[in-house]
C-alpha cells in the first residue's frame, strides 16, 4: 500500500502556505525536511512516511483524505 499527495491537493496545500505567508521551503524547515522533498512529494515522485504525513496534517489543519489518497497495489 503506498499512499501520496492527491494532485488536487497541492494547490490546496500552496494555498494554505501563501495564506500563512510561508514558502515551501519555511514549511519543509517545520517538517523537519528539505525543500527539495517537499517539492518531489508534491510532485508525487516521492510517497511521505507515516510520521511525515502527521506531521503535514498537523500543520496544514487537515483531514487525511483533503491531502492524501491510499493507492493498493
Amino acid at each position: 500500500m503506498r499512499v501520496h499527495i492527491k494532485p488536487a491537493a497541492v494547490s490546496v496545500i500552496d494555498g494554505i502556505l501563501a495564506h500563512r505567508k510561508l514558502s515551501r521551503e519555511d514549511f519543509a524547515g517545520q517538517l523537519g525536511v528539505t525543500e527539495t522533498h517537499i517539492n518531489r512529494l508534491l510532485a508525487g515522485s516521492r510517497n511521505p512516511s507515516p510520521m511525515l504525513r502527521r506531521r503535514m496534517l498537523r500543520r496544514l489543519r487537515l483531514p487525511f483524505g483533503t491531502v492524501f489518497e491510499i493507492e493498493k497495489e
